[in-house]
């Protein structure tokens, strides 16, 4: 199973998971546990190496999903916290759904965080450097999907609106 598979979450209980998350963290410096990613071997979960993603340009209230990057690297998340548990990037994008296939509406702040990662994470041409702007959480939008994974994504930009 993977998160879009799972039963949806509301934003505030997104940003209230990550809240709880932080502070536990924070207040138990010394325990060690890793993610293994599959662009580096093993990345330490602790609070220098997670950070607060913003994943509406709107943020009226914020909603917050947590990133996990590398020591070396604060510019390259290779893990979210979803579902009370930390995700690859690969698997976030992932369904055990055969009925997902082509080009799909979103429906779920599950497949609105695979946007948000889509657009601002994966395929980000260099740091500091995004492709597109923040989405707000009410545009319409559409995933790709096929072979059980969301590759790309579509929007309908009304006019005068940023890119």
């Amino acid at each position: 199973m993977f998160p879009a598979d799972l039963p949806d979450v509301d934003e505030t209980h997104l940003t209230s998971a990550s809240q709880r998350y932080l502070s536990a963290v924070d207040s138990e410096p010394d325990t060690s546990h890793w993610i293994h990613s599959s662009h580096t071997s093993k990345v330490p979960i602790k609070a220098a190496n997670i950070r607060q993603l913003q994943l509406f340009e709107d943020d009226q209230p914020p909603c917050v999903l947590l990133g996990l990057h590398p020591p070396d690297d604060p510019t390259r998340v290779v893990a979210v916290y979803l579902h009370d548990r930390w995700w690859s990037l690969d698997d976030v994008l992932r369904t055990s759904s055969r009925s997902r296939s082509s080009l799909l509406p979103v429906e779920s702040l599950t497949e609105r965080v695979m946007v948000f990662l889509l657009s601002r994470l994966v395929d980000n041409p260099s740091p500091g450097e995004d492709l597109f702007s923040l989405h707000p959480r009410t545009e319409s939008c559409k995933l790709l999907w096929r072979d059980g994974r969301a590759l790309g994504f579509y929007t309908v930009k009304h006019k005068g609106t940023r890119v």
